[in-house]
């Protein structure tokens, strides 16, 4: 059970199937707790495993180095990954994009990298035309994997003020959030929400900084906090990779799957 899959009505079939499931695995405590609250679930027949990184992709983020061509010259770079959809505007996206001429007086030369597409990418060029922002926003689209790793390893900040909307119908926000994981494998300070399943690995104030999703003043002052203060981003970000280094490897889900199968990790 990832996130909005199950956070809402589900035909009586599924819901009678969770229900009769021995084990179910959550991907976050967030999604545990919908799924007995609006399924009927016994919650000891619901465990927590969370989505962690491969190994490999941790080791890459140590051994990536900054590539020249994607450093946008001497500006300071935040990024935000994630799908552009018109059914995904919770991810913030347009809240970022308004915080940014605020941010932009106290730090004139940011750029704001957005990785990824779709269709509400006009959408979102619009606006940023619309504050007088498009000088200092790139939309990257779709980037190759080498592409994606040293846009993280460029930036200085990750951010993506993900909403949480939970609504019977059509509920909306991350069920988890592995771009989160991603940056801060980086060694990367993130800023993300202050609700929902992101809240359940990232430490306010340890790892970066939790904010009201829907806020783009509180989006510019974490930006503006961050960026003024390199050391402490930097502390943040190394607290962070250590944090997935220690709890999100893929040799760490191996262990928590198999304490929930109740056999030993070196036979998975």
């Amino acid at each position: 059970a990832h996130g909005i899959e199950v956070w809402c009505t589900l035909p009586r079939w599924k819901a009678w199937a969770l229900r009769r499931s021995n084990k179910i695995l959550a991907v976050s405590e967030f999604t545990k707790q919908k799924v007995a609250e609006c399924h009927g679930v016994i919650s000891q027949r619901i465990a927590v495993l969370p989505n962690a990184l491969e190994d490999s992709f941790i080791m890459m983020s140590e051994e990536c180095k900054p590539t020249s061509h994607l450093t946008h010259g001497p500006d300071r770079i935040v990024i935000t990954v994630g799908r552009l959809s018109r059914a995904e505007q919770y991810k913030g996206h347009d809240v970022v994009l308004r915080a940014l001429p605020q941010v932009l007086k106290e730090i004139p030369n940011i750029t704001y990298v957005i990785v990824g597409d779709g269709d509400d990418r006009p959408r979102l060029e619009s606006l940023a035309q619309q504050l007088g922002v498009l000088d200092h926003v790139v939309f990257a689209g779709r980037v190759s994997n080498a592409e994606l790793r040293a846009y993280y390893q460029n930036c200085e900040v990750f951010v993506m003020p993900a909403k949480t909307v939970l609504d019977d119908r059509s509920p909306k926000g991350e069920g988890f959030g592995i771009v989160f994981l991603e940056a801060m494998a980086f060694g990367k300070p993130v800023i993300g929400p202050n609700y929902g399943a992101p809240t359940e690995f990232i430490r306010h104030g340890e790892h970066g900084l939790l904010v009201n999703p829907e806020s783009p003043e509180e989006v510019a002052e974490a930006l503006i906090q961050l960026l003024s203060s390199p050391d402490l981003a930097r502390q943040m970000g190394e607290a962070a990779r250590q944090w997935v280094l220690q709890e999100y490897s893929y040799s760490r889900f191996r262990e928590r799957l198999a304490k929930i199968l109740g056999i030993e990790a070196k036979q998975l």
